[in-house]
């Protein structure tokens, strides 16, 4: 096949979308399909890039926008002449409305639905609300099949009146790498901590940091060896930590490691208690997945896509966001029944192996991708 994907931003840009179309099209590639990325000629912070390049075997086309909004609300119009597949990342996007009216008689198309669900207030909700009714819906029943990372974005479209029969839920892939063995002490060693919690994510409030120091400090004296480490790109956060570990007396038990390798990442889930995620909103998690393969329970909020993830009680534990009482009690209790949380853990582990690993998601990609083509070719 010859897959012509459409994406907001891609390369040079960094984030968690371009990441998805990288680790998707590089693995199909590998298969022997061909890949075409058509993305913005403008980064988030409007600088220009060429029309053309090349990521590895990934080509990329370059267009320039015609309306810049926000990440996805940005719209360009690409020029695809041939392939047997579009696909589109993300929700709400401008350029898959345009997609959808220029293409569907030519291409069968599919979209990545991350995005449909999200916690938004004030203007940015009475945007998306206006969005969904003059554009978004009308695209999503309109084109051939649709890829949800969790049962939470599927709901959302059966209450719009999509089809769920086009609808297949495909979690993110996470790296063979992730289930390999570790040595747990490097980390230790290297940050100077006896034992700790792990944090992984962006430093920024959504993602509530500051609750995670909160709860340590809320276990008193009871397990002065415990410390957290954050590692994550810094966005406004950091020095927030750090004053309030400093004013809570944790100074020495609060550790940013910035941002890591993936093997320094596995090497610091090999070696944490286990693994908390404090947000307010997450569509998936990921690193919930990674922190299984390394065997570790882990602790989040009960928002977006997380209950669909972790089964409370059975591969971790969740609690209402910003519940600080909570968290501490998910913290200790993990602490004090060691059994348990290992239970957790191995469970975690099973579902991870046989789930997520990248060669499961892409035999179900691809063939998604191949079972469209043939129903266009009937139609």
């Amino acid at each position: 096949m010859k897959i012509n994907w459409v994406a907001p931003h891609f390369y040079p840009e960094t984030g968690g979308v371009e990441t998805h179309v990288e680790q998707i099209s590089n693995r199909l590639i590998k298969r022997g399909h061909e890949v075409v990325v058509h993305t913005s000629s403008h980064t988030v912070t409007n600088k220009e890039l060429p029309k053309t390049g090349k990521l590895g075997d990934i080509q990329i086309k370059r267009y320039k926008p015609t309306i810049k909004r926000s990440f996805y609300l940005t719209k360009f119009k690409p020029e695809i002449r041939e392939g047997d597949i579009i696909a589109m990342e993300g929700y709400p996007n401008l350029t898959n409305d345009y997609i959808r009216k220029r293409y569907s008689k030519e291409f069968p198309l599919v979209i990545y639905i991350q995005g449909v669900v999200l916690p938004l207030s004030g203007f940015a909700a009475f945007q998306k609300k206006f969005y969904d009714s003059f554009f978004g819906i009308k695209t999503l029943k309109r084109v051939d099949r649709l890829i949800a990372m969790t049962q939470l974005e599927k709901d959302w479209c059966q209450k719009k009146g999509i089809d769920t029969k086009k609808i297949e839920i495909i979690p993110n892939g996470i790296s063979d790498l992730a289930f390999q063995k570790y040595d747990s002490d490097l980390p230790k060693q290297k940050f100077r901590q006896k034992r700790y919690l792990l944090f992984i994510g962006r430093m920024y409030h959504e993602k509530a940091p500051l609750h995670l120091v909160q709860a340590l400090s809320k276990l008193h004296d009871d397990h002065k060896d415990l410390g957290v480490i954050f590692i994550g790109p810094d966005q406004g956060e950091v020095e927030k930590v750090k004053a309030l570990a400093r004013k809570l007396g944790l100074k020495d038990r609060i550790v940013y490691a910035g941002k890591v390798t993936e093997k320094e990442k596995y090497e610091l889930l090999s070696g944490c208690e286990f693994f908390v995620l404090p947000s307010k909103f997450e569509a998936q998690g990921i690193v919930f997945i990674e922190a299984w393969a390394q065997k570790k329970p882990v602790v989040g909020t009960r928002v977006g896509g997380v209950p669909y993830v972790v089964a409370d009680g059975e591969t971790g534990l969740l609690y209402e966001y910003g519940d600080i009482d909570a968290l501490t009690a998910h913290i200790r209790f993990l602490l004090e029944n060691p059994g348990k949380a290992r239970a957790m853990g191995e469970r975690g582990f099973e579902i991870a192996d046989t789930k997520s690993r990248w060669k499961s998601v892409i035999d179900r990609i691809e063939s998604l991708y191949l079972s469209a083509v043939q129903n266009f070719k009937k139609k």
